[in-house]
């Protein structure tokens, strides 16, 4: 199915185009492309140091992280004394992202039966 805008939707809900059962599930996936796109593009992951995924598949995490700290190391400077022990950093940054990352199958050796 192509791309439709809610408005396009809608016009065609409204002029008789789409049977009422099909409402919902063009609804659904006008919800799931806003969410998906949202969840990768501006929703912030905290398992992933607090990028997005998007910045993370496209390469720009070590962009991300050093203009984080030259921002942290700004704060720092401007105010020390917030800062308990030592000048802040920013999250790790990630090495790997994985939805259902892969599992090292053990290799049994010899023969398993008691």
């Amino acid at each position: 199915m192509a791309c439709r805008s809610s408005a396009a939707v809608i016009q065609k809900a409204l002029t008789g185009h789409y049977r009422a059962e099909h409402l919902f599930v063009l609804d659904a996936k006008l919800f799931c492309r806003s969410f998906i796109d949202w969840y990768n593009r501006d929703h912030h992951h905290a398992g992933i140091g607090l990028m997005t995924p998007d910045q993370v598949h496209y390469g720009q995490a070590d962009a991300v992280h050093d203009a984080r700290q030259k921002i942290l190391d700004l704060a720092y400077v401007a105010n020390p004394e917030r800062f308990v022990k030592k000048s802040p950093n920013p999250p790790n940054k990630p090495t790997a992202v994985w939805i259902n990352p892969r599992v090292q199958k053990l290799e049994l050796k010899g023969d398993i039966r008691a």
